[in-house]
């Protein structure tokens, strides 16, 4: 749990700084989409605005604060201000409270403010195969999917003159697995549930 976050008062903003060191992905699942891939990335040693150490990591969504400070390396300082809230992690009567940082807004590079970095996309697809390629050693290693969808949708953002003539991506691919839906509801239910 993380202790420093537990501290602070829920719904109010605070300032935050933590160290960059990678970037992930989350399953999640929306009625409209069904089960996707959500971006996220890991901050270490995070301080409060007063630079009150307040937890040793965090995993925050990757949203387009972020990526309107372009391609982040290992050990970025990013300052951000953001919402404490909490949730419920683990499985039955293992479930613990946990906090997060959500509502993300003010993203600054605190110590190296190079724009000149390269661009990362803004859209999920291309995003989440922006990150799956970035780790893709990691990931293979640790028998984690990198899904070709997402891969394919990325290398065609950052090569879109070779797909001139395909089909293009969407986010808003509709769901076709074939599942009923009233199964995918149950799932998502025992994914909030037990899986954040």
């Amino acid at each position: 749990m993380r202790n420093g976050l537990k501290d602070l008062a829920a719904d109010k903003r605070y300032d935050f700084v933590g160290k960059f060191t990678r970037l992930g992905y989350a399953e999640a699942y929306n009625d409209e989409a069904g089960y996707y891939y959500q971006p996220t990335i890991l901050f270490l040693d995070v301080h409060d605005g007063q630079g009150n150490f307040v937890t040793d990591h965090v995993w925050v969504h990757y949203t387009e604060p972020f990526i309107k400070l372009n391609q982040l390396e290992e050990g970025d300082l990013v300052g951000f201000n953001a919402e404490v809230h909490s949730y419920k992690k683990g499985a039955g009567i293992n479930k613990v409270t946990d906090y997060e940082l959500v509502e993300i807004k003010d993203v600054v590079r605190k110590n190296n403010n190079d724009q000149s970095r390269p661009k990362v996309p803004s859209e999920n697809k291309p995003l989440v195969g922006y990150v799956m390629e970035r780790n893709r050693a990691f990931y293979e290693k640790a028998q984690r999917n990198v899904d070709e969808e997402y891969t394919q949708a990325y290398d065609q953002w950052l090569h879109p003159d070779d797909y001139s003539d395909a089909t293009s991506y969407s986010d808003e691919d509709e769901d076709d697995s074939g599942l009923d839906p009233d199964l995918l509801a149950k799932l998502k239910q025992f994914s909030d549930d037990n899986l954040k």
